[in-house]
């Protein structure tokens, strides 16, 4: 055999053996997590994970006065997996961010596990699904090349842990609608960004008694003209949705900061 088709042989060979590898390890890790979820076992649990995943999930729970992770081990059902029953179709990394990626035939969606490598060990962070028809008639056409899309690709960026929440005053939830991505902080707390389209969600910090401060900024999408923009905040005041935040605008500025009170 020449030399350069030896080498290329090598070389093909030990870049299938790393994905297998790397996809090894990512499951290895999965079944930690849920492993830990299914033993109810709290530390287990914050170590399978990566620190902002953690903080993330503490966080959302603490925004709804609800114990953590206690509450969370009660709703697990979403993040258990059977491997055998999916169709594996990739498994990636860029630096210390990793994702594998399956095809559930059954439901016709695509599952996208996210990890983060922490000293040297790759801990879950997050689970994502997309199901589309588009995708479902590729599927059935053996074409993969949906998976060349940003959204399925690790970006390579470690997510920065997300500040202690503590406890929260009102649990709230804020609506968003417009054709922009919308990303807002509330008293200085990052919430979620959005990428067109309505949404409804938990708000993280909640609503403070008293004087509250919003920001809000918006970026243009490509392609999309922006078509006004709507944001309430509703909070729990004495267990009642309450209305007390509420924005609607045909042009909005690109940034907007207002302040509001809740009894």
């Amino acid at each position: 055999m020449p030399r350069v088709i030896l080498i290329l042989s090598v070389l093909l060979f030990s870049s299938t053996l790393s994905a297998q590898d790397l996809r090894i390890a990512m499951e290895a890790s999965y079944n930690i997590f849920t492993n830990s979820l299914k033993a109810k076992d709290a530390t287990k649990f914050k170590s399978a994970v990566s620190n902002a995943s953690y903080m993330k999930m503490k966080n959302a729970m603490t925004s709804s006065k609800s114990a953590f992770p206690e509450t969370f081990f009660e709703s697990t059902e979403d993040y258990t997996l059977n491997f055998t029953t999916l169709q594996f179709l990739k498994a990636i990394e860029n630096g210390a961010t990793g994702n594998l990626i399956y095809y559930d035939n059954t439901e016709e969606n695509v599952i996208l596990l996210k990890f983060t490598k922490e000293a040297g060990a790759w801990k879950f962070s997050e689970l994502e699904s997309y199901g589309t028809q588009e995708i479902a008639n590729r599927m059935k056409k053996k074409d993969l090349s949906f998976l060349d899309e940003k959204k399925f690709k690790p970006n390579g960026i470690i997510a920065i842990v997300p500040q202690e929440i503590k406890s929260v005053d009102y649990i709230a939830m804020i609506d968003i609608a417009g054709e922009y991505k919308v990303s807002i902080s509330l008293n200085g707390i990052e919430q979620e960004s959005t990428n067109g389209g309505s949404k409804s969600g938990l708000l993280i910090g909640g609503v403070k008694k008293g004087k509250n401060t919003i920001v809000i900024k918006l970026t243009p999408l490509e392609g999309v003209k922006g078509s006004g923009l709507s944001i309430s905040v509703r909070s729990f005041i004495q267990e009642n949705p309450k209305e007390v935040f509420l924005l609607k605008s045909a042009t909005p500025s690109t940034t907007i900061t207002k302040e509001f009170v809740a009894p």
